[in-house]
C-alpha cells in the first residue's frame, strides 16, 4: 500500500504531533508498506531511521530565518502550506492521512491541482479540537473569544469533511461523532521500547542536582493549552517539594511563588527519561485534550506514577485521575504518593510493564492499515 502522510509542521521534533507521526511512520514503514511524509523544511534531530526503513520525506524549502517549533499560528505558515501542496504532485499514493487543522487544506489543495490524486480517501487524525486550543495563543480577552467562536466553526466544519476520522482515546470518539464524523476509530500513540534505556543507564546520566529531595516532573511543552497555572498553583502549596520542568523550549516564565524549581531545556530524549526516571512523581494538569498526551505514555514506561487532569487521563496502571482544575486534590495526591514510596513503587511496576506490552507503534501501526484497507475495499 502506498501512504502518505501529511503534517503542517516541523519535523522531527519532540513535540506530541510529531511523535506520534514519527511513530507511525516507522510502524507503517516496518510492515512493508510504501510511506511518504509530506512536512516543512525545518525541524530538530536526523531522520536517519525513517531513511533506512525506505520513508520519503517531501520537505517544503527552507524560509531564511524561520525556525519556528512551537505549535500555534503564524505569518508563514499558510504560505507553507502552500508549498507543501505542490510538494504532493510528487506522490502517487493509495491512502492520504493527514494530521491536524491545517492539513486538510493541503490535501484539498493538492486535489484540485492535480487529477491523479482526486478520488483517493483522506483519513484524518484529530489531535485536537480548536474551539478548546486556538484561544490559549492569545492574551486580549476579546481575541481569546473570537477566536474560540472561529475554533468551533472549524472544529464543525474540518472533521467531517474525511472519509475516515481517527482520535488517540477513547473518550474522544463521541465528540467527533457530535461533530458529524460517521465514521470513527481509536488509534492510540505508542512507544518503541528499544528507545528507553535501563534503570541503570539513567541513574549515571540523571541530575545530580534530584539525588536529594523529593522530585515532581513534568515533562513537555510550556504552551498555554497545557494548563500549567494550575500546576504551578498546586506547586505554591507545597514548597518542601522540588519541581523539575523539562521541555524542548524554553519555559523559565513558568514560575512558582516559593519552593525550588530545576528547568532543563533538551531534546535528548535519553536525558528526558533520565529526568522521569529520577523523579518520585509525574503530572498533567491539561484539563481538555481531544489527543493524547504522549507524555503520559513516557511516565508510565519508565515506572513513574503520574497524577493526571481528568480531561488527558486514560485508564492504565500508575495513572492517578484528578479532576480537572482542581488544585486541593493535585496537592492531596501528591502527598499521598509522596508519603507511601512502597505504594509508588507497586504501581510503578506495574505502569511499566503496562505500557511495554500494550502500547507499542507496530500494534498501532496495524490497526491503521486495517482502517486504510476497509477504505480501499
Amino acid at each position: 500500500m502506498n501512504i502518505v502522510q501529511v503534517g503542517t509542521f516541523p519535523y522531527p521534533s519532540p513535540q506530541g504531533s510529531q511523535v506520534y507521526v514519527r511513530g507511525i511512520v516507522r510502524g507503517l514503514a516496518q510492515m512493508g508498506h510504501t510511506v511518504d511524509l509530506v512536512c516543512y523544511g525545518h525541524g530538530i534531530g536526523d531522520t536517519r531511521i525513517e531513511e533506512q526503513m525506505g520513508v520519503q520525506i517531501w520537505r517544503t524549502p527552507a524560509i531564511r530565518g524561520y525556525q519556528r517549533m512551537r505549535a500555534g499560528p503564524d505569518i508563514v505558515k499558510p504560505l507553507l502550506d502552500v508549498l507543501m501542496a505542490l510538494k504532493l504532485r510528487n506522490c502517487q499514493p493509495d491512502i492520504i492521512h493527514v494530521h491536524n487543522y491545517e492539513a486538510p487544506f493541503v490535501a484539498w489543495m493538492a486535489k484540485w491541482l492535480y487529477p491523479h490524486l482526486r478520488g483517493i480517501p483522506v483519513v484524518y487524525s484529530a489531535h485536537n479540537t480548536m474551539e478548546d486550543e486556538l484561544p490559549t495563543y492569545f492574551s486580549k480577552p476579546r481575541i481569546r473569544r473570537l477566536s474560540a467562536r472561529f475554533g468551533r466553526v472549524l472544529d464543525q466544519q474540518i472533521p467531517k469533511r474525511h472519509a475516515h476520522s481517527i482520535v488517540l482515546r477513547e473518550q474522544s470518539v463521541q465528540q467527533l461523532k457530535l461533530l458529524g464524523c460517521s465514521h470513527v476509530s481509536v488509534v492510540s500513540p505508542g512507544i518503541d521500547p528499544t528507545e528507553f534505556l535501563s534503570v541503570e543507564e539513567l541513574r549515571e546520566i540523571a541530575p545530580l542536582e534530584m539525588s536529594k529531595g523529593q522530585w515532581i516532573v513534568y515533562a513537555g511543552n510550556p504552551d498555554g493549552y497545557q494548563d500549567l497555572h494550575i500546576l504551578m498553583e498546586a506547586l505554591n502549596r507545597i514548597p518542601e517539594v522540588n519541581f523539575v520542568f523539562v521541555s524542548s523550549s524554553d519555559a523559565t516564565h513558568w514560575k512558582r511563588t516559593d519552593g525550588r524549581t530545576l528547568y532543563i531545556q533538551t531534546n535528548d530524549f535519553s536525558v528526558v527519561q533520565a529526568i522521569i526516571e529520577a523523579a518520585d512523581l509525574a503530572v498533567i494538569p491539561r484539563m481538555n485534550c481531544t489527543g493524547f498526551p504522549i507524555k503520559l505514555l513516557n511516565y508510565l514506561a519508565l515506572g513513574t506514577v503520574s497524577i493526571c487532569a481528568d480531561g488527558s487521563s486514560i485508564s492504565a496502571p500508575g495513572v492517578v485521575v484528578v479532576p480537572n482544575g482542581n488544585i486541593d486534590a493535585i496537592v492531596r495526591e501528591v502527598g499521598v504518593y509522596l508519603n507511601n514510596e512502597g505504594l509508588r513503587d507497586r504501581m510503578g511496576n506495574l505502569a511499566k510493564e503496562y505500557a511495554l506490552n500494550e502500547f507499542t507503534w507496530r500494534a498501532q501501526a496495524k490497526k491503521l492499515t486495517e482502517i486504510y484497507q476497509s477504505l480501499l475495499d
